[in-house]
């Protein structure tokens, strides 16, 4: 079909080709922008993941409990990681029943174990002991929650059978809110500390 000016104009059939050529472009632009902005958008997120997690090592602690009757008798508590450790709590139990007070271990081991209490009653030995709750301890610092000084060598050899009955469970978290339950040498992850079951007031 020609105009009057002599010119050629397209058919419908004609033009309805570059109609649907144009309009694939336009979806391969738009496909093309939604996965460039896809992939923006992940690399953000994956940027931020790594970024908490370089702040996670770096606030990170370790704690572990153990003892030592090198000198004298003494309980110790040391963190190891590179982060701050924010005790929330203690579970001290004796034979299985959960202690609440020093004073109320002293009396449940004193209670059993006649020599121990002989010991502990004795003028030149003393007893140190040490808040454990909400305490903050350092990255690359320890502290003895309960020592015993003044004993002989066969007492500091005999402590630790004896206290093989008192079990010690703390739980703490880092300044990121991120908590773990320590068993000894055990350091084990948890959503939250459960505070219903640390019940050691001290």
């Amino acid at each position: 079909m020609t105009a009057n000016s002599g010119e050629a104009v397209p058919s419908e059939d004609e033009a309805r080709p570059k109609q649907a050529r144009a309009s694939r472009r336009d979806l391969l632009a738009a496909l093309t922008s939604g996965f460039v902005a896809a992939l923006a958008l992940a690399a953000s997120l994956y940027n931020v993941y790594l970024q908490r997690l370089q702040i996670r090592a770096q606030v990170w602690p370790h704690l572990t409990w153990s003892y030592s009757n090198v000198e004298g008798f003494a309980y110790n508590l040391e963190n190891s990681g590179v982060g701050p450790a924010i005790l929330q709590g203690v579970r001290v139990t004796v034979d299985g029943a959960p202690i609440t007070h020093w004073d109320e271990l002293s009396q449940a081991l004193r209670s059993s174990e006649p020599k121990l209490a002989a010991l502990l009653d004795r003028g030149d030995v003393k007893i140190v002991r040490s808040f454990l709750s909400k305490r903050v301890i350092a990255a690359g610092s320890d502290f003895h929650p309960i020592s015993i000084v003044g004993l002989t060598d066969e007492e500091r050899q005999l402590l630790p059978k004896w206290l093989q009955r008192v079990q010690f469970q703390l739980c703490s978290c880092s300044t990121l809110d991120e908590c773990w339950m320590v068993r000894e040498f055990q350091s084990l992850p948890v959503r939250a500390c459960p505070l219903d079951e640390l019940t050691f007031a001290e």
